[in-house]
């Protein structure tokens, strides 16, 4: 009987989704773009929302409280002329979804560089 190995370090799905739930965003990227998705309070509206994309920095947060949702150092740099975002909602709840075009494509070991 085989038995798979866990590598060192590595989630598994259920750990994955835990920590995307606990820190409240999760992200995914292709080769030209990375996508965070932040979960927002119920009844948020654009008007309440501030999202600033930097060349090297994202930060999300509500107007009407204290201190960021997520306020990320990026790992490489992106085009923050390129970048857009969208409010929806999934079975998660409603959430603002961050498209961030890289300025160079490639892979990212991980979404925030460890130099903050």
């Amino acid at each position: 009987m085989s038995q798979k190995k866990k590598a060192v370090g590595a989630k598994t799905p259920e750990e994955e989704e835990a920590e995307n739930v606990s820190r409240g965003w999760r992200w995914s990227q292709t080769e030209s773009d990375v996508e965070v998705t932040v979960t927002l309070p119920e009844g948020t509206t654009k008007a309440g929302l501030s999202v600033a994309i930097g060349r090297s920095s994202l930060r999300v947060a509500l107007k009407a409280t204290p201190g960021p949702l997520v306020d990320l150092k990026l790992f490489w740099p992106v085009v923050p002329d390129e970048s857009t975002w969208i409010m929806g909602s999934d079975a998660r709840g409603p959430h603002v979804q961050v498209t961030l075009e890289k300025c160079d494509e490639q892979t990212w070991l991980m979404l925030e560089t460890k130099n903050k």
